[in-house]
This record gives structure tokens, sequence and C-alpha cells, in this order.
């Protein structure tokens, strides 16, 4: 009995019955699910739905060849369990995942936008001093009157005719 009780250990919190088809002479499990837990048939156990609830699913699982023992049945019920499992796993890995992109999507935003404001403030400062410079008074630059450029040629051409004489 030691044994029995060592394999269903495993499946302990899952399985509701362990029972004897009398007519079809085969051994069945009677086996609660969560709801949204995956199950499904293979070529050599069955499973069907005795009774849904909003809690979850209490499935039939038994052999669909006289070859397939309690033994196979028990490991078949584990399957489910250690796969779901995973799933629950892969999908708690996914959410905490996307809640660290949300958060590094509020940041990045929040950086984004503050660049922005910082923008504006900074555009309308310059447009500000643009704007008083316009009305000051500007230096007056020193225009060149003809003579001042024909006195530069002048000294332009005594330079080159050193240059030349030397």
């Amino acid at each position: 009995m030691k044994q029995l009780e060592r394999a269903l250990s495993k499946i302990e919190g899952y399985l509701l019955s362990l029972k004897r088809d009398a007519v079809e002479g085969y051994y069945y499990l009677e086996v609660g699910v969560p709801k949204n837990w995956a199950y499904k048939a293979n070529d050599n156990v069955e499973c069907d739905v005795l009774q849904s609830t909003e809690h979850g699913d209490l499935i039939k699982i038994y052999p669909k060849k006289e070859s397939v023992v309690v033994d196979d049945l028990i490991e078949f019920v584990n399957i489910i369990i250690d796969t779901n499992k995973k799933i629950v796993d892969m999908q708690k890995q996914l959410d905490e995942h996307l809640e660290k992109q949300a958060e590094q999507l509020k940041e990045y935003t929040k950086e984004f936008m503050d660049k922005i404001e910082e923008m504006k403030e900074t555009s309308f400062e310059e447009m500000e001093k643009k704007q008083k410079k316009v009305g000051e008074k500007k230096k007056p630059t020193k225009t060149k009157t003809s003579d001042d450029i024909l006195e530069e040629a002048q000294d332009l051409r005594k330079d080159v005719e050193d240059k030349i004489s030397t």
C-alpha cells in the first residue's frame, strides 16, 4: 500500500478518486483541475469532463488500451500538472516583463515630455532676446569711401612693384 500512496502523493490535491469501471473492466481517475488549465487526450489515455464549474473542471482520466495501467494514468495527471504549472510560470514572467517595459515606457515618455517643455521655454527666451536686439541701436560700421579704396589700391600697387624690383 505504501507504493500506491507514494505514487498518488504526486497528484495529491488534484485526485478526487481512483475507481474501477466494472462494466468496461478498467481503473480510472477523477481529477479536479483549475479553470483554463490545458489537458488533452492522447493515443493511450482519454479525458472526459464530468463536471465544469466557475472554479475548474472535474475530469475522468481513463485508458483507451488494455496495456495502460494505473501508473500510466497517474503519470498522465503529473504531465497535466507540470505542463500547466510551467504555463502559469511563463505567464507570470510575461506579465513581469510587460510591467517592467510599461515602467520604462512611462519613464521615457516623462523624459521626452520634459525635454519638449525645456525646448519650449528656451525657444521663447531666445525669441525674446532677439526681439530686444531688434529695437536696440546698432553701432555704425565704418564704410569705406572711394578715397580709402584708392589709397589701398595704390599701397597694394607699390608693394607689388617693390617685390618685382627686388
